[in-house]
C-alpha cells in the first residue's frame, strides 16, 4: 500500500509540475502578445532613442520600452497586458518626439499609417 501512495504522489507532484510550467508558459505568450513593435524614421542616437522614450512614458498604459536607434525600432510592452496602450497614442508621441513612424505591429492590428484609435 506505501508503494501505491509513494507512486500517487510522484504523480501529482509531476502534474502540478506541468501545469505550472503550462502556466507560466501562457502567460509568457500573453505578455508578447501585448507588445506593440515600432519600426521608425529618423532616430541617430541615444538622445534620440531618450527623446523618444520620455514621449512615450506620457502615453497612458505604456510600460517598458526598449529603443534600438540604429535599426529604427521600439519595443513597448503594457504596464497592463490585458489593457494595452492606444495604437494612436503610440504614434502620435512617435510624432511629437520628431519622429516619423513607418510601421506600427501589436495586439490591435499592424498598421502603415495612423490609426484610429
Amino acid at each position: 500500500m506505501n508503494v501505491r501512495i509513494g507512486s500517487f504522489l510522484i504523480l501529482v507532484a509531476l502534474l502540478a509540475t506541468v501545469s505550472f510550467q503550462a502556466a507560466q508558459a501562457a502567460g509568457e505568450k500573453q505578455e508578447k502578445a501585448s507588445r506593440t513593435t515600432l519600426t521608425i524614421k529618423g532616430m541617430h542616437c541615444g538622445s534620440c532613442a531618450k527623446k523618444l522614450t520620455a514621449k512615450l512614458k506620457q502615453v497612458a498604459g505604456v510600460g517598458k520600452i526598449t529603443i534600438d536607434p540604429k535599426k529604427g525600432l521600439g519595443v513597448i510592452e503594457p504596464k497592463n497586458p490585458r489593457q494595452p496602450p492606444s495604437p494612436r497614442a503610440q504614434w502620435e508621441a512617435v510624432e511629437k518626439a520628431g519622429f516619423k513612424t513607418v510601421r506600427l505591429a501589436g495586439p490591435f492590428g499592424k498598421f502603415d499609417k495612423k490609426p484610429r484609435f
